[in-house]
């Protein structure tokens, strides 16, 4: 599993993705790959802040050359307690 943080997200670090009253409120992310050595995703989680929220994504295909993909995601149950 690969973990991307901080400047390797570019504009999407620490970008705010607002809150929703409803569990199923989606999110959707696009990713590009630029190049050669590409790899299959399975999922991506965007994890929210502090609060303990995230949003999963189902991606299940390879991402090789120069590509850009959007994928609808989903807000996953907070474990976030105080």
């Amino acid at each position: 599993m690969d973990t991307f943080v901080g400047a390797q997200l570019g504009g999407c670090d620490r970008f705010d993705v607002g809150q929703s009253p409803s569990s199923d409120y989606p999110l959707e992310i696009t990713l590009e790959h630029r190049g050669g050595n590409g790899g299959h995703l399975r999922w991506a989680r965007i994890s929210a802040g502090g609060t303990g929220e995230s949003f999963e994504c189902a991606i299940d295909e390879k991402l090789d050359g120069d590509v850009t993909k959007s994928y609808t995601c989903r807000r996953r149950q907070s474990s976030y307690t105080m």
